[in-house]
């Protein structure tokens, strides 16, 4: 099972030559897996996981994420228009994430338009995506299913 993001312009089916139907493939904003929480909302993800495991029997799950992630960005920058009653939820799940990478890099500045600097001034965009795929790879231990 490979969890990846909705962003990217990269197929998992693709970077692992897979042929269609040969891996379970999860896409969702900054591919977030949410903590484990069994109640009466929706749960897409959680639902996604427990189905590949239990019922599919998947045996590896893979957390894929990409370089200069929209969701990452909006973690860390918040959102300049945050009207919509979804996106800002769902990030706040890898806000653990985001307050790590800003305690190493001491809440250093992005610098989203300059790519070519990300070596030198962009380790925290790198390190918060970093942090939050160990984040979510985390929270797939703690689904029962994954167990």
């Amino acid at each position: 099972m490979v969890v990846a993001c909705s962003d990217s312009r990269v197929d998992p089916t693709m970077i692992f030559s897979a042929e269609p139907g040969e891996l379970f493939v999860l896409r969702n904003v900054a591919n977030l897996v949410p903590p484990y929480q069994p109640d009466s909302a929706f749960h897409s993800t959680s639902a996604a996981l427990e189905f590949a495991v239990r019922v599919l029997e998947v045996q590896d799950l893979i957390v894929m994420g990409h370089a200069m992630c929209g969701g990452i960005r909006l973690l860390l920058e918040g959102a300049s228009d945050p009207t919509g009653d979804f996106l800002l939820p769902w990030m706040r799940i890898a806000e653990p994430a985001k307050h790590r990478v800003l305690q190493r890099t001491h809440g250093r500045s992005l610098i989203w338009h300059r790519p070519d600097l990300l070596p030198q001034r962009n380790m925290s965009v790198v390190a918060a995506a970093e942090r939050s795929y160990r984040h979510s790879s985390r929270r797939t231990q703690g689904n029962p299913a994954v167990q």
